[in-house]
């Protein structure tokens, strides 16, 4: 990172990819306000090179609302996730696995600030999305299919929350095995 700053610049599109790629390490450290300061960098970087509509400039807004989520800034991360959301439908469609993406993560933030409702529908949207183009029995389906359950718990909706779990967990199960971290948080 030193070196593509010293090389290239701060604003260069090689020292945002350092920036990204140092966050996401300082992030599985737990080191939350470092990792927020250089996905601000890298977010703002991208937005000067490519333009706020670019998939680029998405995948930055999605990086830091994850830290920001961590940090407990549930409406700085529905901020930049609605507008990550908002790219990769106009970038991708709607049913493109970005957008499925998007949905979901924006989804889960909703429900950190109780707006079920709304997580509702986009977790419905994320697993129809993940259904069609990765099938019924795929993990990534499978973690649609355990992100709804939660949010269908929440609604009150229990039955068809352990409908969707024990698929969930069956999926894993089956492809990922029992030792696997998927299969076990399921």
């Amino acid at each position: 990172m030193k070196s593509d700053e010293k090389n290239f610049g701060a604003d260069h599109p090689s020292t945002a990819i350092r920036y990204s790629n140092l966050a996401t390490v300082l992030q599985a450290l737990g080191e939350f306000e470092r990792a927020k300061e250089l996905l601000e960098k890298s977010m703002k970087n991208a937005e000067k090179n490519f333009g706020t509509y670019h998939p680029s400039t998405a995948v930055r807004y999605s990086n830091l609302a994850t830290v920001l989520r961590a940090l407990g800034d549930y409406d700085g991360a529905k901020e930049l996730l609605e507008k990550a959301m908002n790219r990769d439908e106009k970038n991708f469609g709607a049913d493109h696995p970005s957008t499925a993406r998007s949905y979901s993560n924006l989804a889960m933030v909703l429900k950190d600030l109780s707006d079920y409702k709304r997580a509702k529908e986009l977790l419905e949207k994320a697993m129809k999305s993940n259904m069609k183009n990765f099938g019924t029995d795929h993990p990534t389906t499978a973690v649609s299919y355990s992100n709804l359950a939660l949010v269908l718990r929440d609604l009150g909706e229990s039955e068809r929350a352990k409908e969707l779990l024990e698929k969930a967990y069956g999926i894993c199960l089956k492809r990922l095995g029992s030792e696997h971290p998927n299969t076990k948080i399921v």
